[in-house]
């Protein structure tokens, strides 16, 4: 009678629910596999060019597209894990907003309640960013060296421990340089669209200034992601090519940008005060020609 019509109203609830759950978390993994399948074929696209630069043999004419067969043909699996990691993490953050918005009756007279909400909430948000940021450099190194997502996590460590000075500064300079591009690059185009078409008689301008924000945002947001996946991947080749080929590929500029020898400021300097004495130009030396293999290649 009544009582089995409630019993069915409460699982059909309850299925509806978990297919909800369902849905959010396919969308969450899915999202974060095609993001980090870009940001590996990127990264690899960018470890070829550092240590195949001098190669004639190695260039292609659609190297991130040669990348990208690459990163689908041997490495869908390691992608798969790490985007699982972070979709789960993501999971977890999002139902904590569902719980703490559901129990906000009870935390108004329980402080104690209320505090354990937020704690954990920060928590949450600091294992995100830490497991994205050792995900994006664990997947330079599946780009790089073709290995599996542990061994990759493995080397972020030790990335971590060994040039913790060089690897802060980097990050540092990098997310300023990120938030320079969200922040000026969208508000000039819709400064700049909106006084265009004030100017030429627009009388409600700002409906098209949205929408420039909108659309300037979008591909400010994906040339920062480009940016920083580039000055990463670039920091990792910098760092193997230290510690297995004696810096062969490494130049000057390179080592005085990322801080890895402090010999090269003075070697610059002193590159610079005789072209301004000779009048002649700096001369990079030829690398001594022995392939890394970073990946294998079908």
């Amino acid at each position: 009678g009544i009582a089995g019509f409630a019993d069915l109203d409460s699982s059909s609830s309850t299925l509806q629910a978990f297919f909800y759950v369902y849905l959010l978390f396919g969308f969450l993994w899915t999202y974060g596999f095609i993001d980090s399948v870009g940001w590996t074929a990127l990264s690899s696209t960018v470890c070829h060019w550092y240590f195949f630069r001098q190669d004639a043999d190695a260039q292609t004419r659609a190297p991130l597209l040669r990348s990208l067969w690459r990163v689908l043909r041997y490495h869908m699996g390691t992608i798969a894990a790490g985007s699982l990691i972070i979709a789960i993490i993501r999971l977890v953050r999002i139902g904590l907003m569902v719980l703490d918005r559901a129990t906000q009756r009870w935390q108004q007279g329980n402080l104690l309640l209320r505090l354990a909400f937020k704690c954990i909430a920060c928590g949450l948000w600091c294992l995100q960013k830490t497991v994205q940021f050792i995900t994006n450099y664990a997947f330079i190194y599946v780009a790089m060296q073709g290995s599996s997502f542990c061994p990759a996590c493995f080397h972020t460590f030790n990335l971590i421990a060994k040039y913790p000075l060089q690897l802060s500064i980097n990050t540092f300079v990098r997310t300023i340089l990120s938030l320079i591009q969200l922040i000026a690059i969208p508000i000039t185009c819709a400064w700049s669209a909106n006084y265009y078409l004030y100017k030429y008689g627009n009388e409600e301008p700002i409906y098209a200034t949205c929408l420039v924000l909108l659309a300037s945002f979008l591909i400010a947001n994906a040339c920062a992601t480009v940016f920083s996946c580039v000055i990463d991947s670039l920091f990792v080749c910098c760092v193997r090519d230290i510690d297995e080929y004696k810096c062969t590929w490494m130049s000057d500029r390179l080592k005085l940008a990322f801080g890895f020898d402090k010999k090269a400021k003075k070697k610059r300097a002193k590159k610079l005060k005789g072209e301004a004495a000779g009048g002649g130009e700096e001369q990079e030396a030829a690398p001594i020609k022995a392939e890394p293999t970073p990946h294998p290649e079908g």
